[in-house]
């Protein structure tokens, strides 16, 4: 918690100042983030696992419920990836994961409300019987700490995913880094202005769209997944025209 502070308030100041080290906010964040979660995933352990566990029906409707929050929030990844490429999200195992993580996001959303409305308790609470006891209050930190990054947790869910155009932007990026060919060898494809998705098992027919001019980043805004992009409104289908060697 202490570092998730640590790498929060750099990161606020930067934002602040306008400094352009978009890069270094951006990883800022990230960790804190992922280390706030990790210590109020720790916390819930500690107290409500050893309970959880002794209910095994309760465990199982934990369960059920997660995949149920899974499986719906991947749906609606389905139907963002296919309205934005128009082929099936299949094609697309990263974007679509990524998507369905969006999605299985904002429909927490209410309890990230409810773990900054605890953590904000919980800080009003250890901090003056720490104070009392004279002692370093390191519950307190700790509580603080995850309020702040779970306040950018909120942030980025209502202000970033919720919004149909970020988070159709934001997959776009993802589609082009992590499910497009960068380079192909089919001839009839340019690989300086063109990315290549293929459509089949026998990487013959394939999508072609646009490369995305990337620029270096110089606020939180331009960061590479955040910056506005254009997304065509259609994409070429073609018939991958391999060079064969000639034969002697």
């Amino acid at each position: 918690s202490t570092l998730a502070l640590l790498l929060l308030l750099p990161a606020a100041v930067m934002v602040k100042l306008d400094a352009h080290y978009a890069n270094y906010i951006a990883l800022a964040l990230t960790a804190a983030m992922i280390s706030s979660v990790y210590v109020v995933m720790s916390l819930i352990e500690l107290k409500l696992a050893g309970r959880l566990m002794s209910m095994k029906s309760g465990v199982y409707i934990w369960i059920s419920l997660i995949g149920l929050l899974i499986w719906f929030s991947k749906i609606d990844a389905q139907v963002d990836v296919n309205n934005m490429i128009g082929v099936d999200a299949s094609l697309l195992p990263m974007t679509t994961a990524a998507a369905t993580f969006m999605h299985v996001m904002i429909r927490i959303e209410p309890v990230i409300y409810v773990i900054m409305a605890a953590s904000t308790l919980l800080f009003l609470l250890s901090y003056p019987a720490a104070r009392l006891r004279k002692e370093i209050p390191s519950y307190a930190i700790c509580h603080i700490s995850n309020l702040f990054a779970f306040c950018v947790i909120a942030s980025l869910v209502s202000d970033v995913m919720s919004l149909d155009r970020h988070r159709v932007q934001i997959l776009y990026h993802i589609a082009h880094m992590a499910d497009f060919s960068s380079k192909s060898p089919c001839t009839n494809v340019d690989p300086l202005t063109d990315d290549v998705l293929y459509l089949d098992s026998a990487r013959s027919k394939i999508l072609i769209a646009p490369k995305i001019k990337e620029h270096e980043p110089t606020t939180l805004a331009t960061f590479s997944l955040l910056a506005p992009t254009h997304i065509p409104s259609g994409f070429k289908h073609l018939v991958c025209d391999y060079k064969l060697p000639l034969s002697s």
